[in-house]
């Protein structure tokens, strides 16, 4: 079935853009020359890693369970201004579903309007969004389509090998190609290297009464786009290393753009302090659910916080001498320590394990958020598994 999806999704959309894509690589290998994206090669680590996050079997499979009818609309047809209205219609749903007494005649005609631009399958039927926990499922579609969105020309190049006849498999050549339109640059980290060391430690701090989940591989980032736009903040004080999670189907666009602020019209809904980039000084909240799962550390310039313990509407404007936002947890790392990257840059690594510190909190553990991407500098994409039993 996924096998007919990605075909249908060849054969209904694109197909001049796939075939041209076949084309340029047939007649670049003709001429002896190395086709698009071979330039400059990746590991066989890194390729392995991208073939993991670039499988269209899980891809489809997260479609799927998010209740997306990807017969009715291609993945490959998923548009900017489809996820915008998507976010826009959830958006005007969360407003009335906040109300003392929301209107059901006004949630169904706006969930109406969502079916409209959002396809679902027919087992998600069409009924109103009048509870919490539906409207967080077609949260979790639309946001799933925005990550799709956002790596769209990564898809394209993807789709461009034909994986209807290659199963999920997909070519060494397409692989590096796929690296090159990344324009990020990503080296394995050897076991026993200093970085592993220090992500290890970092990892294991938080699971003081549990096995932590075993290290698979860790990747040093470096994407010349991003490190340009952090400059103006690569000397700013109280900069930190900081853990942040996303689901296997959102590190394409991850990878390609860098972490992305929540879209203006997605709701306020689920972001308890403010539509900002969230991070933490423990691993374990950061986890996604799932093994192997995928793991961020980016060096983050927070400046002076403004210390929070309730969610507090209106915080995406912070007060003047304030650059982010630190939500304060009940458990806190108990030391931290000062790591200097291979280009010189000293940051804060919050490694101690994790310890209750008495009064006022909004949760169990640290967040930090920031509401500008220049503030953000990723460092390493660490891939775990699950540890071994507890004894």
């Amino acid at each position: 079935m996924l096998s007919v999806l990605l075909a249908y999704e060849l054969s209904s959309d694109g197909g001049a853009v796939v075939e041209a894509a076949k084309e340029k690589r047939a007649k670049a290998k003709a001429k002896g020359r190395p086709s698009p994206g071979t330039t400059t090669l990746a590991s066989q680590e890194v390729l392995s890693m991208l073939s993991r996050i670039a499988d269209f079997d899980k891809l489809q499979r997260a479609a799927y369970d998010a209740g997306y009818n990807a017969i009715s609309v291609p993945l490959s047809r998923v548009s900017k201004d489809m996820v915008r209205e998507g976010f826009t219609w959830l958006k005007a749903i969360d407003g009335e579903m906040v109300k003392k007494v929301p209107k059901p005649e006004t949630l169904e005609a706006l969930s109406r309007s969502f079916y409209e631009v959002v396809p679902l399958l027919d087992s998600e039927g069409k009924e109103a969004i009048t509870t919490r926990d539906s409207f967080q499922r077609r949260l979790k579609a639309v946001s799933m389509l925005s990550d799709i969105e956002a790596a769209h020309s990564q898809w394209r190049v993807l789709l461009a090998d034909d994986p209807a006849s290659q199963g999920s498999k997909l070519s060494e050549e397409v692989l590096q190609q796929l690296y090159k339109s990344l324009k990020c640059d990503l080296r394995a980290e050897s076991p026993g290297a200093p970085a592993w060391q220090l992500v290890e430690k970092y990892l294991a701090s938080s699971f003081t009464t549990s096995a932590p989940p075993r290290i698979r591989t860790i990747f040093g980032i470096e994407k010349p786009q991003e490190v340009a736009r952090y400059q103006r903040f690569a000397s700013a004080s109280n900069r930190m290393l900081l853990w942040q999670g996303a689901p296997l189907t959102s590190w394409l666009s991850l990878l390609a753009g860098g972490p992305r602020l929540p879209p203006k019209e997605a709701p306020e809904s689920g972001y308890a302090f403010g539509k900002g980039l969230y991070f933490f000084n423990a691993a374990r909240p950061a986890l996604p659910k799932g093994t192997p799962a995928l793991l961020l550390l980016a060096e983050v310039a927070l400046g002076s916080s403004r210390q929070l313990n309730e969610p507090t509407k209106g915080v995406e404007k912070l007060p003047q001498g304030f650059q982010s936002l630190h939500a304060i947890g009940a458990f806190r790392p108990s030391l931290s320590l000062e790591h200097r990257f291979a280009d010189g840059t000293a940051v804060t690594v919050p490694s101690g394990s994790l310890r209750e510190v008495p009064g006022a909190s909004w949760g169990q553990y640290d967040e930090y958020v920031v509401f500008n991407t220049a503030q953000v500098r990723m460092r390493y994409l660490v891939e775990v598994e699950e540890g071994p039993p507890e004894p």
